[in-house]
C-alpha cells in the first residue's frame, strides 16, 4: 500500500538522522509564505526566515536534536529562500537539518510522511491542513499563532493545549 511506502521512507529518514545523533527530530511545516510587501498572505519571508533561523540555531547548539522543514513549495525552502545563509547553511553542515522537497514547484511530499520520522511536529494554526494529516498519521503536533487569530478551530485547538505564541515560545515548551 501506499502508506507502508510513506512509512518506510519516514523510517529510513528518522534512521539516518538518529545515526547522525540525533535523539529528539522536530518537523517543521512552513503555511502560505508570502513576501514582505504581500498584503493577501499572513507569513512574510522575515516571518519564516525568524521561524527557519530559530530552528537552525537549535540544530548548532543542540547536538541531540534534528530539525526535517518540510515547505509546501520549492521557492519557501530555506536553500532557495535564504540561499548563501550562514546560520542555515551551518545547520545542514550537522546533519542534523534536513529539507524535504520533491517535486517541480509544489513539495508532492506527504506531511505524514515527515510527520512519522519526528517525535513532534510545529505547524501553524492558519491553514493547518499540514499538522491535521500529521496528527491523523498519529504523530505528536503543536500549532504556531504568531499572528493571534481567532474563531471555532483556534477555540479547540486553545482546549487541546497545541498553540503556542511563536517559534520561541514553542521550543522553550519543548525543551
Amino acid at each position: 500500500s501506499s502508506f507502508s511506502f510513506v512509512a518506510e521512507r519516514a523510517r529510513k529518514l528518522r534512521k539516518q538522522l538518529k545515526n547522525n545523533g540525533s535523539q529528539f527530530i522536530i518537523c517543521y511545516f512552513d503555511e502560505s509564505v508570502q513576501d514582505n510587501e504581500e498584503k493577501y498572505g499572513n507569513m512574510s519571508r522575515d516571518d519564516h526566515y525568524r521561524e527557519i533561523s530559530a530552528l537552525s540555531k537549535l540544530v548548532i547548539q543542540d547536538s541531540s536534536i534534528a530539525v526535517i522543514i518540510k515547505t509546501q513549495f520549492r521557492k519557501n525552502t530555506p536553500a532557495v529562500m535564504f540561499k548563501g545563509d550562514k546560520i542555515i547553511e551551518s545547520a545542514k553542515a550537522t546533519g542534523r537539518f534536513v529539507e524535504l522537497f520533491q517535486g517541480k514547484h509544489r513539495n508532492i511530499v506527504f506531511p505524514a510522511e515527515t510527520a512519522m520520522a519526528a517525535d513532534l511536529v510545529i505547524g501553524h494554526c492558519v491553514g493547518s491542513t499540514a499538522g491535521l494529516e500529521a496528527a491523523l498519521s498519529g504523530s505528536r503536533c503543536i500549532l504556531l499563532n504568531p499572528y493571534d487569530m481567532q474563531g471555532s478551530n483556534i477555540e479547540i485547538f486553545k482546549q487541546a493545549d497545541i498553540l503556542y505564541e511563536n517559534m520561541d515560545s514553542a521550543l522553550n515548551a519543548i525543551s
